[in-house]
């Protein structure tokens, strides 16, 4: 049994169950400022309504890494590790732009560009295609300005596009590269789930320890006291230059 996660974006989302399987629990939430305190009582409840007997009974965690909010891949992150680590779970983990191309409906049948908000007029965006019970890479997710990665883009003739970003941006995009509309899911744990069934959708992490989320890129905090001092963020103490 499995305990996925997805606090990548503005709805939180938990699921329980097997690879490839419909979730015996799931639940969302929708807002970013509740999931630092919603987010361990979501999974407990979770938890208890899949007949699981706390962590101890699961095999591992499935999560999505990013890129997206900063603060929300932090939180499912640190539990993520909390629990693997006291656990000794697997953890495997999936890019939040494959799992919208993922679970985009209706279900795409070539290449899909999805996209999210990445604040400052760009996007994160890639191409993904799902096939033969394998996931294709055409764009590893990228960071630019729409224009940018309508170029990026079209070489893969996406079939489709779909986001969590303003309804203007996904009509530029849909109208530029002649891809038809698809919805998003509306969470995505349910969806880490079926890709557990999907080739190696998901990425196994050997050092728990040492690995942290895609963020895409700095946190908004970090870049105004760039802005405001003239030189990079130091680094914490005791984790290096």
């Amino acid at each position: 049994m499995w305990l996925a996660l997805d606090t990548s974006g503005d709805t939180a989302s938990v699921a329980v169950g097997l690879a490839g399987g419909s979730p015996r629990a799931e639940a969302e939430l929708h807002g970013a400022r509740q999931h630092a305190s919603a987010l361990l009582p979501m999974i407990d409840r979770m938890l208890a309504e899949a007949g699981i007997d706390g962590a101890a009974g699961l095999t591992g965690v499935l999560l999505a890494d990013g890129p997206g909010s900063f603060t929300g891949l932090r939180v499912s992150a640190s539990v993520a590790k909390a629990m693997v680590l006291t656990r000794r779970l697997q953890l495997r983990i999936a890019p939040s732009l494959l799992i919208l191309a993922a679970g985009a409906l209706p279900s795409p049948t070539g290449p899909v560009l999805t996209v999210i908000d990445a604040l400052r007029g760009e996007l994160y965006g890639a191409v993904y295609e799902l096939r033969d019970g394998m996931v294709i890479t055409n764009l590893a997710p990228t960071v630019a300005a729409p224009d940018a990665l309508i170029a990026l883009a079209a070489p893969f003739a996406p079939r489709g596009v779909t986001g969590q970003v303003a309804e203007a941006i996904l009509a530029r995009l849909h109208t530029a590269l002649g891809a038809s509309r698809l919805v998003p899911p509306a969470a995505g744990a349910p969806v880490l789930l079926s890709l557990l069934a999907v080739g190696d959708a998901l990425e196994a992490v050997v050092d728990v320890r040492r690995w942290e989320p895609t963020y895409g890129r700095p946190a908004e905090a970090q870049r105004k006291w760039e802005e405001t001092h003239g030189r990079p963020l130091p680094p914490a103490s005791g984790h290096g230059s």
